[in-house]
């Protein structure tokens, strides 16, 4: 009775993580994209009511750059993961030539603009950067089993800091010492 017990218990748990992972690695995406869509909509809506508010005009280079690039975005935020960003750099075999590269069209388009406009606008690159690689993160169900481990243990360690730092002080003690007495040699 005890092997069908445990039969019984290991089948139930194992189609409990199946589920889970259904959940979070299918379900999970398509949630994940529309958010990700969604924050980058408002970035660009705001984007739009900088230029709107006549900070800097429409026609200009780097906005038109900028809201072409939030587009592209938009429009392939679905295919946005770890395993399709190694297979188009494996394809492309390389970088594009200097003239072609984001930073480098980003750095002639963006050369005349005063420090405030400028300083505004690597903002909205920033911002639209930290979108795509938080989809690449979450969008990539190998990444996100590589993290979780790192993330759940980082996780343990900040609540159990203080308990940590009382069972180590010991040898905590040691290596602080072995530092202090090295970097006054």
């Amino acid at each position: 009775m005890n092997n069908i017990a445990g039969l019984v218990i290991a089948i139930s748990t194992l189609l409990s993580f199946l589920g889970i992972w259904y959940l979070v690695m299918w379900l999970g995406r398509d949630y994940h994209v529309a958010g990700f869509r969604q924050n980058m909509f408002e970035l660009r809506a705001e984007l739009f009511d900088f230029a709107a508010d006549g900070k800097i005009s429409f026609d200009h280079p780097a906005y038109g750059m900028l809201r072409s690039t939030m587009n592209g975005l938009l429009q392939f935020g679905h295919r946005i993961s770890l395993f399709n960003m190694i297979i188009v750099v494996s394809v492309m075999g390389g970088p594009p030539p200097d003239e072609k590269t984001f930073s480098m069209r980003w750095r002639k388009c963006t050369q005349e603009l005063d420090g405030s406009i400028m300083a505004k606008f690597n903002d909205y690159r920033r911002r639209m950067n930290f979108l795509l690689v938080r989809q690449l993160l979450i969008g990539s169900p190998i990444l996100f089993l590589l993290i979780l481990p790192y993330g759940l243990a980082a996780l343990g360690l900040a609540i159990c800091r203080d308990q940590i730092l009382k069972f180590l002080r010991r040898p905590i003690e040691f290596f602080d010492s072995a530092a202090l007495v090295a970097s006054e040699a």
